[in-house]
């Protein structure tokens, strides 16, 4: 993926599943530093997890 959120700060809601999952996940694979929010506190945990796991994939970047 790329870089073009370098720097942004992206806030989903309804991040724990759907389309809300699948725009936390791009835009943590974009860089982006991503507020992940959802009523179901498991699930936004989860794709926490998810997006560090991109993050660590990706030369270059840290998730800290």
């Amino acid at each position: 993926m790329g870089n073009r959120l370098s720097g942004k700060v992206a806030v989903v809601t309804g991040a724990g599943s759907g389309i809300g999952r699948a725009c936390a996940l791009r835009f943590g694979a974009e860089q982006a530093k991503v507020v992940v929010s959802d009523v179901r506190s498991e699930a936004a945990a989860s794709v926490a997890k998810e997006i560090e796991a991109v993050v660590k994939d990706v030369p270059g970047t840290s998730s800290a």
